[in-house]
């Protein structure tokens, strides 16, 4: 049993030391292969079309309009278990999949790793030659991929489910995880998707409703990272395959699982989660490829246009902004070139380069657009701001406190947090200059970015799930204007 935190005196912005955790963990039971839901018989509305969640859910890859932004007041600001933390619950097995929220309960994925599977990775051809990263590993074994449910409000856990036990199709490279993408929610279903390993749809109560197997996807030993997207009634999955010549889009029907339509795209392997934009009265899935990029149809999968791809690796979820009667669209990659894209898109009219700057990106934190500016990190911490519209740089700035960042910012009243793998916390103004706000810390990495729903703030860890919130009654913690 969880139990509220008894907090001190709140402290000042100083850094705080990471001698662990101050409040008690929720235990988790060994896990079993035969598990039993624990059924809250709770109704909840139903989100048929993406952006239609309520502000106070998160239900998928970067919040509620997919970019990272919250509209919520009263979050907290000092982010430390001493501060604000009001519970921790350890997480089994290993992922960076994204906390996702809907109506008080909270969804993640993760793996566990076993013995020798007897079965072997792909052998990958790159340039006509055999090619094998030097970070490949763990194809050879077996592995269990979970589904987990949280009360957001005590950290329990309320069920977790198996959805693949067995050997894996690829290797992951020795930082990744077997439960990369971050699952999506329509407030009906939760759906978690895996790669070659499978996509999977359960009820919020964790029974299962449909499977669907899309195939061995090869990844060049590295991977899966993609996140589905909702639009409508469609689940879509960029599926692309080491050298593009297996490489699809798919759209599944939310309700039954089937294949509703797929089209084949020869790219080769990108990691990117495409982004739905609004151009002119349509909606159009923007996906961002070492190849190129591209706008689809995401009713049918036709492609609108190209241009130019970025010839390096592409992590980033691209993100957009009003331009006119169109949007302007902000694609970047971090290795092995750093260049952030602005793209401009109008009805009627090809795609339009309208500035590109070059370095500061890193290789895995997609860029925040908030209050008018453009924010992004480099692995090493460097915040780089540009005027969206004309690519100027506003600033560069490091945090106060040193550290590596692989995790995506999000941004709510008008700050920025960001997270390091050292457990750094930083919240600074979402401005023109550089101005830090607060600095928190929490005893562990931090890969996944974080989700805000119904007052707190939700961070997974490499072994925790963490929960910050104002709930106590005291209010605001911090001056944040």
């Amino acid at each position: 049993m969880t139990e509220p935190l008894e907090r001190p005196p709140l402290p000042d912005l100083a850094r705080r030391g990471r001698e662990g955790a101050k409040y008690p963990a929720v235990r988790i039971s060994r896990f079993r292969p035969v598990l039993v839901a624990l059924t809250l018989g709770a109704a909840f509305p139903l989100a048929t079309a993406a952006g239609e969640s309520p502000p106070s859910n998160w239900p998928n890859w970067r919040g509620p309009t997919a970019d990272g932004i919250s509209t919520e007041t009263g979050l907290p600001i000092h982010l430390t278990p001493e501060a604000t933390g009001i519970w921790k619950t350890a997480v089994p097995g290993r992922g960076h999949s994204s906390p996702v929220v809907w109506e008080g309960r909270i969804f993640l994925s993760s793996s566990l790793t076993g013995g020798p599977s007897g079965t072997q990775p792909p052998v990958h051809i790159r340039d006509g030659e055999v090619y094998l990263h030097p970070g490949s590993t763990d194809g050879d074994l077996s592995h269990t991929l979970l589904a987990l449910a949280y009360d957001a409000e005590t950290g329990a856990e309320l069920w977790r489910r198996v959805l693949h036990d067995g050997p894996v199709y690829d290797n992951i490279y020795r930082s990744n995880t077997y439960a990369s993408p971050t699952p999506l929610t329509d407030g009906e279903r939760v759906y978690f998707y895996f790669g070659s390993e499978g996509f999977h749809a359960l009820t919020l109560d964790g029974e299962p409703v449909w499977s669907q197997d899309l195939g061995d996807i090869g990844v060049w030993g590295l991977g899966h990272g993609i996140s589905p997207v909702l639009h409508q009634d469609l689940l879509i999955l960029v599926c692309d395959d080491d050298g593009g010549e297996k490489s699809f889009l798919a759209a599944i029907d939310r309700r039954t699982g089937e294949v509703a339509w797929q089209r084949p795209r020869r790219v080769r392997k990108s990691w990117a989660t495409p982004s739905l934009v609004p151009v002119g009265d349509t909606i159009q899935l923007v996906v961002a490829s070492y190849d190129r990029m591209a706008g689809y149809d995401p009713g049918t999968g036709a492609e609108l246009w190209r241009a130019a791809g970025f010839d390096s690796n592409l992590v980033h979820t691209p993100v957009h902004g009003p331009s006119g009667a169109g949007r302007i669209v902000f694609a970047s990659t971090g290795y092995p070139r750093k260049e952030m894209r602005a793209i401009r898109l109008a009805p009627g009219a090809p795609p339009e380069i309208a500035w590109s700057h070059q370095g500061g990106t890193g290789y895995l934190p997609s860029a925040l657009l908030y209050e008018g500016v453009l924010f992004f990190l480099s692995d090493g911490g460097i915040i780089t701001a540009l005027d969206p519209e004309s690519g100027e740089e506003l600033f560069q700035a490091r945090p106060p406190t040193p550290g590596r960042y692989h995790a995506s910012p999000v941004g709510y009243e008008g700050n920025v947090l960001i997270a390091s793998l050292e457990g750094d916390l930083l919240l600074f103004r979402a401005a023109r200059r550089f101005e830090p706000v607060a600095e928190g810390a929490v005893p562990e990495a931090v890969w996944a970015s974080p989700a805000i729903s119904g007052g707190s703030l939700f961070l997974r860890g490499a072994e925790h799930l963490y929960a910050f919130s104002n709930s106590d009654g005291r209010g605001p913690t911090g001056a944040n204007r």
